[in-house]
């Protein structure tokens, strides 16, 4: 494929950087595609600034490289990538105008990520993709879709990377996480260990994506009702976490919410309730009170409060 000297040569002055208002990419996000801005941009930009890219200055962007067929490259996929990324992330926190609508549309990037990769032959991209797409799938319930696109990722990256590579580790633990939503625990549990373990060998004891899988391991135990497991894994999870991310860290909330869960369980409901309160307190400091992880902490209080 033929490819443009220089990527970003033939445009001009397609990103413009406004207040904050709804539909826009953040600062932080903004970020991300830095390799795309012109050094124009570069010096009305930078992550200090209260600076916001409309969401559709990518779209059209990415629109006009498409139309200039000669250069499409490894950079196009990554703004597929990009603007994939970005949609989910508004998804996850709640702030999409139309949810399905914006679902839609990172699927709709997500598959031209893919096209395009495959075309030029990037497998570990490839992989990446096929990961993403999974999770998108299963956070619509697509289970019979997601799984065959998580044991390709997994077997791509054993492939390129080895056995002992943190990618695998993830791939193992988001496969697990997709069995671990179907009721699928025989099948979960043998994968999440294997995540566990190997997060530990290749990173250390003190790692946020240790803690993420001793209570991933944990809410599994726990939905078998094998409490004695689960307590000192969701006990480690939240110290390590309390330790590496500080105590007004959204992780931290999700922990106090799981032990707090996991006391609930057990009818031990004056030990649930603190850390309850303490979870939604820290998620609505640090998430906003309308988030999804927020809502869903206030829920769970409720519902202790009420069957108390």
């Amino acid at each position: 494929m033929k490819k443009a000297p220089d990527f970003w040569s033939w445009r001009n002055g397609v990103f413009r950087f406004v207040s904050h208002a709804k539909n826009v990419i953040s600062a932080r996000e903004v970020e991300e595609i830095r390799f795309a801005l012109t050094s124009t941009e570069l010096e009305n930009f930078n992550s200090d600034n209260d600076y916001f890219l409309p969401i559709e200055d990518l779209q059209r962007l990415i629109k006009q490289i498409e139309e200039q067929s000669e250069i499409k490259d490894a950079k196009l996929a990554s703004l597929y990538i990009t603007l994939a990324n970005i949609y989910k992330q508004r998804l996850d926190r709640g702030e999409a105008q139309d949810y399905q609508q914006e679902l839609d549309l990172a699927i709709k990037y997500i598959y031209k990520a893919l096209e395009l990769q495959k075309e030029l032959g990037l497998e570990e991209d490839i992989a990446s993709s096929l990961n993403n797409l999974a999770l998108l799938y299963k956070s619509q319930g697509r289970y019979s879709e997601a799984e065959p696109l998580y044991i390709q990722a997994l077997a791509l990256r054993r492939k390129l990377l080895g056995e002992e590579h943190p990618d695998v580790a993830l791939s193992l633990n988001n496969l697990a996480a997709l069995y671990y939503s179907q009721g699928r625990y025989s099948e979960a549990e043998p994968l999440y260990i294997q995540a566990l373990a190997l997060r530990r060998k290749l990173l250390g004891e003190e790692h946020p994506d240790v803690a993420l899988s001793l209570n991933n391991l944990a809410l599994l135990y726990n939905s078998q009702g094998r409490y004695s497991e689960a307590k000192p894994l969701l006990i480690q999870a939240l110290a390590l976490r309390r330790k590496l991310l500080g105590e007004e860290h959204p992780d931290v909330a999700t922990s106090l919410n799981n032990l707090a869960g996991l006391y609930d369980s057990q009818g031990r409901y004056l030990e649930a309730e603190p850390l309850y309160q303490k979870a939604l307190e820290i998620a609505e400091l640090s998430l906003g009170v309308n988030h999804p992880n927020t809502i869903t902490i206030r829920k769970n209080l409720k519902l202790l409060c009420d069957h108390a």
